[in-house]
This record gives C-alpha cells, structure tokens and sequence, in this order.
C-alpha cells in the first residue's frame, strides 16, 4: 500500500492535530483538575513542587534546548502565560524541559 502523505506531510499533519488537542484542553479542561492531571498522567514521577516553574527558566530551557518542539513550546507557554497566567501551564512546560539542554531532536 502506498503512503498517503510523505514525510513532511506527515509532520506537519501531526502537529496541527497536536495543536488542536491542546487548544480543546485549555479551552474545555477543568481547571481544579488540570495540576492532579498533569502529575498523575503526564509526570507521575515529577515533584512539580521541586520544579522551577518560572517563566525565566521556560525561557532558559528552551533557549538552551536544541530540539526545535522544546523552543517552540517554551514561545508558546511564555505566551500564553502571558496572556491569562496559570500555573499549570507553566509546570507543564516546566516538566517538558526538565533535563533537556542540548538535547537534539527526538
């Protein structure tokens, strides 16, 4: 069977499903609900209390991050923080960039 998509197709596909994900999340979750979320789902290994969650560190972990998702989601968080401020959307981020500078792509 032949591909339907090509490879840069395919990634760009992914991505805008990945966007529409997050927007359905942050527009419809629970907002009591979305750090046990988070904790337990995303990060069940993850002390979100021992994470920097400052919006400098997203700065710092996607600056120092080579993979080209990490910059792109710490732009992201930043603005959207920015925009209507909340927690977990900074942990999230925070949680994605633990450990990962200079890392390359995925």
């Amino acid at each position: 069977m032949s591909e339907v998509l090509d490879e840069e197709a395919k990634r760009a596909a992914l991505g805008a499903v990945f966007q529409v994900v997050a927007a359905l999340h942050a527009t419809h979750a629970d907002p009591a609900t979305a750090g046990s979320a988070l904790r337990t789902t995303f990060a069940p290994d993850v002390d979100l209390g021992k994470l920097d969650t400052s919006p400098a560190a997203i700065a710092a972990g996607g600056a120092e991050s080579e993979d080209e998702h990490d910059v792109k989601l710490a732009a992201a968080v930043l603005r959207e923080h920015a925009c209507a401020p909340q927690d977990e959307l900074l942990a999230a981020g925070a949680v994605r960039l633990r450990g990962r500078e200079g890392r390359g792509r995925a």
